[in-house]
């Protein structure tokens, strides 16, 4: 029972503020003292206001609203920074309230306390302009760059890029160190690209500098000197490989620890030396099972799951690079001693939910999210593992908040986080022994849709109840999103979210969506609205092998099918298979509805296990989870 809706939340209504000028014309006319006439013509006066004013990397991105009551046409606004009219634009757009007459607009600005207006112009050719709609900033602009490639000869290396700085249109410097040796030049190469992108500030903002240096591998960074307000802006940092690179060392101090849900924790140092080229990848190996993960350069923590309990383990974490693989850095032994064994009949099933009974974050829906939470901990018995969705609905990034799956209540991000708290206090004070859970606050692909939405929910409510669950043995924090073909996002928009997200976040990744349209019979098909099973496997596996757990919903047969060979499809492609937590049914919700149609938890274990077991390449040694949907209305 996905969320699907994208209306406008209802939003209660704020009491107008009248400026000054306009206050005394109200009293003045309510107390017989200006002459109907006049009153009448103070009220026909055009009108704005300003929606947002927020700073952009140049100058300050606004949107607003203009009206003329003499007029049902149209508008335009005078846009003035420090009262010097920078532009005028046509107030013609759709904004929330007022269809036709929304503008929006992008101002150059420097750094410094600046006052921005919006003058609303009169309709008819001599008409009495509005009274202008204001707000004042104090912001500092930072200089803009990129370095952009770093190239060498064996008696040389040269570093090229760009930058500016939006305070100032003369060129700017850098500096830049090459192997910790410091060196400045200056940005005032011709960029074509520059001109294109930032026209404002013309082509001669490039750099180009060549530094002596041998055959050996080099690093070198560069950073972008700051003008007036602001900072510098460090550009990176990029390495050219040795002329003759080899191998690197084996990586350093691999060190294994036991997690709460009974898998290893390993965490690794660089090698001592990379051979003379950046290393590429890690991968590691547990032995026994051979469990292999190749993760990318960068990475030096990742967690195994599913360990069998009592076995001892060590792992093995090889560097490679352009050269060749390094030897193995070899870590402690390890033998799992707590948590529930591995599950191979079905697991209990715990209750997740829709959240659709918070209005805010009123004590009555705080009591009420406690008490939830108490109640399902409390249903989960001691000796098995267990996931708990609670999904929320869809992401309103323009006023930074959820609508409720199946609504149009609005919360807020930062009301939505006090509920999700009051969950998880809840669910730890009724939490048994030995029963180790994932929560998971989830969103849908069916409004806001994007990497920075994705980011946004890491940030905005993954993070937050990340920290405050942080003390709470026994207990993780996930993201979960109910990604689907049907949903109005693409393929591409929810790829990106996800990408955003794991950006974002080191927090586990939920996937907990359907599979509409996809085949149940081959690999690598299509599936509905363009997208194709390869895609569904990046989104349910590909993207972090080591971070995502899927959670699919399995209402019927076909649907768990449909996984098995979307699983085989990354394989096929050279993949690992996919990282299966257990189905997701929605029983009691589709009882609760008057019925929809879903098998019980129990059913869908089984269903999904057996398609599983039923080839080789996916047969798995546990199915920890099995959740089933309820409404809160």
């Amino acid at each position: 029972m996905p969320a699907r809706t994208t209306v406008e939340p209802s939003r209660p209504l704020r009491r107008a503020v009248l400026p000054a000028a306009a206050l005394v014309t109200a009293v003045l006319s309510i107390a017989g003292v200006l002459a109907p006439a006049a009153s009448a013509r103070a009220a026909q006066l055009p009108a704005a206001g300003i929606r947002m004013l927020e700073q952009t990397r140049t100058g300050a991105w606004i949107k607003g609203w203009a009206v003329d009551p003499a007029s049902t046409a149209a508008t335009s606004v005078q846009l003035t920074v420090d009262a010097v009219v920078v532009e005028t634009v046509r107030a013609d757009q759709n904004v929330k309230g007022r269809p036709g007459h929304g503008f929006t607009a992008v101002l150059p600005l420097t750094s410094g306390r600046h006052t921005v207006c919006a003058v609303p112009l009169a309709v008819a050719a001599g008409g009495q302009h509005g009274t202008p709609a204001c707000q004042t900033v104090n912001w500092a602009y930072s200089p803009l760059g990129w370095f952009a490639s770093l190239t060498r000869t064996t008696t040389q290396v040269t570093l090229a890029g760009w930058a500016f700085d939006p305070d100032t249109y003369d060129a700017t410097s850098i500096a830049y160190t090459v192997d910790g040796v410091a060196g400045t030049a200056t940005a005032d190469v011709w960029r074509a690209d520059v001109g294109t992108d930032f026209p404002r500030f013309g082509h001669l903002h490039g750099f180009a500098v060549s530094v002596p240096a041998d055959a050996g591998e080099h690093t070198v960074c560069v950073t972008a000197s700051n003008v007036g307000g602001g900072a510098d802006t460090a550009l990176g940092c990029k390495t050219v490989t040795a002329v003759a690179p080899t191998p690197p060392t084996a990586p350093q101090n691999v060190v294994a620890a036991a997690t709460s849900t009974g898998g290893a924790l390993l965490t690794w140092q660089a090698p001592a030396s990379d051979g003379g080229t950046p290393v590429t990848q890690y991968v590691v190996t547990s032995t026994p099972a051979t469990t292999t993960v190749t993760l990318p350069a960068g990475t030096l923590t990742t967690t195994i799951p599913g360990l069998v309990a009592n076995t001892p383990y060590t792992f093995s974490v090889v560097a490679d690079n352009s050269a060749g693989a390094s030897p193995a850095g070899v870590s402690n032994p390890l033998t799992i001693t707590v948590g529930p064994p591995p599950q191979r009949t079905p697991a209990p099933v715990s209750t997740s939910r829709y959240i659709r009974n918070i209005h805010g974050a009123s004590a009555t829906d705080l009591a009420t999210m406690r008490k939830e939470g108490y109640a399902d901990a409390q249903a989960n018995p001691s000796g098995h593992r267990y996931l708990i969705l609670l999904d929320i609905g869809g992401q309103d990034e323009y006023d930074g908040g959820v609508v409720l799956s199946a609504t149009t209540r609005f919360v807020s991000y930062a009301d939505l986080e006090k509920d999700l708290q009051a969950y998880v206090d809840g669910y730890h004070r009724g939490q048994r022994a030995n029963a180790p859970v994932v929560i998971a606050a989830g969103t849908n692909n069916d409004m806001d849709v994007s990497a920075s939405a994705g980011a946004s929910w890491a940030t905005h409510v993954v993070g937050p109840l990340r920290l405050h669950a942080q003390p709470y043995a026994g207990m993780r924090i996930a993201g979960a999103d109910d990604m689907e073909p049907g949903f109005s996002a693409t393929y591409a928009q929810t790829s990106a979210w996800l990408g955003g997200y794991l950006d974002a976040t080191a927090a586990p990744f939920v996937f907990n969506g359907s599979a509409d349209g996809c085949a149940w019979t081959v690999t690598n098909g299509h599936c509905n609205n363009g997208w194709w099973m390869s895609g569904l496997y990046h989104l349910a596996a590909g993207a972090a092998p080591t971070r995502i757990i899927n959670l699919p919903q399995i209402y019927n047969t076909t649907m768990a099918a449909q996984w098995k060979y979307i699983s085989l499809t990354g394989i096929g492609l050279g993949h690992p298979r996919i990282s299966f937590g257990g189905p997701l049914t929605e029983w009691t919700a589709c009882t609760q509805a008057g019925g929809c149609g879903s098998l019980t938890g129990h059913t869908a274990w089984t269903t999904l296990w057996n398609d599983l077991q039923s080839d080789p390449r996916l047969a798995v040694g546990s199915l920890p989870y099995s959740t089933d949907l309820r409404i809160d209305s």
